[in-house]
């Protein structure tokens, strides 16, 4: 299963594999901004969520976020693995540049994505009683 992620006020939108970490997914996706260790240790990559679930692959340090920021929304890029569709905003010192062609080929995912979610899991053949 593949999640949309969105960064607002951007507006950009890209599919988030299963497992994947939203800075895995950002990569993929063209999308380059500012990161530190990507290892969940300095916290440079703290963004917010305003929309969804996310969960933590491995620990995070309470020292690299604290339980107040967590409560605010606040979470790693290179740790977070959505659990739902998500909106997420950036801090204020984190700039998005994206690579040449980068929203075509997220755009193209996404509607893939789109048309995967709107075909039936599986088709029994009602003469046969097989599965096409």
């Amino acid at each position: 299963m593949s999640y949309v992620m969105t960064f607002s006020p951007e507006g950009i939108r890209i599919p988030v594999l299963s497992g994947e970490t939203i800075l895995e997914a950002s990569r993929r996706y063209g999308l380059s901004f500012r990161i530190g260790c990507r290892e969940g240790g300095c916290g440079i990559c703290k963004v917010k969520l305003l929309s969804g679930k996310i969960r933590y692959q491995k620990t995070v340090s309470e020292s690299v976020i604290s339980q107040n920021e967590q409560e605010q929304g606040i979470f790693l890029l290179c740790r977070a693995v959505p659990m739902s569709d998500i909106n997420i905003s950036l801090a204020s010192s984190i700039h998005i540049v994206r690579a040449p062609f980068s929203e075509q080929f997220s755009e193209r995912a996404l509607k893939k994505t789109h048309l995967k979610s709107l075909l039936p899991r599986s088709i029994t053949d009602p003469q046969t009683s097989t599965k096409i």
